[in-house]
């Protein structure tokens, strides 16, 4: 039997993406109202983009889970989104890929995937801080909250830049819930600014 994501990508004709260039959003967020927890989000799924994408087609694994982001597409944030209210409507789209014949459970807060960032920075991949003023009060119970992935679909986030100078390179990373001890999904990385005040 065909897997069905494996077969919508082989009819892909025209490759529109070229991530060779790395050109930033003209609209970022403020690096003082970054939340580590909550500026990745989730928008609604449309395979056409995906069935005309080559990179996508080439980069996929079999009976793999795979993070894919896709730096130089952009999209609209969904209209819930508090980032409007900073200025911030659009980021790089980031495709959570299930090609597998399994379900896997995500681990998630409130509700939501929860999908962060890391940066490349002295020598080591770390994570990137919350600034202070945007950070807020976490409820332990936040994090018993989990998402699932059916086989053979997908989820698509959306992810504004970040306001800064220093020239790093970025990744997605996040968790499943299993009693494997490889749970961190990891991205593939680019090339991005951020603010000195978010790094470790």
């Amino acid at each position: 039997m065909l897997n069905i994501v494996k077969y919508k990508l082989s009819t892909a004709f025209i490759c529109f993406v070229s991530l060779s260039t790395y050109s930033q959003l003209k609209e970022c967020i403020p690096f003082n109202s970054f939340n580590q927890y909550s500026s990745v989000k989730e928008i609604s799924r449309d395979f056409s983009f995906l069935e005309d994408n080559l990179y996508l087609n080439e980069k996929l694994k079999n009976e793999v889970l795979q993070l894919i982001v896709l730096r130089d597409e952009i999209k609209d944030l969904p209209k819930y989104s508090n980032l409007y209210r900073k200025g911030v409507s659009k980021g790089y789209c980031i495709y959570l890929i299930n090609n597998t014949n399994d379900p896997v459970v995500l681990q998630g807060m409130d509700g939501a995937v929860l999908i962060t960032r890391q940066v490349f920075h002295s020598g080591k991949w770390t994570s990137l801080k919350s600034s202070k003023k945007a950070r807020r009060p976490i409820c332990g119970n936040s994090f018993f909250s989990s998402r699932k992935i059916s086989p053979n679909s997908y989820l698509s986030f959306v992810a504004p830049c970040i306001e800064g100078e220093v020239p790093v390179k970025m990744r997605f990373v996040l968790n499943k819930k299993s009693s494997s001890s490889n749970n961190l999904i990891i991205s593939n990385s680019f090339d991005t600014f951020v603010h000195w005040s978010l790094l470790n």
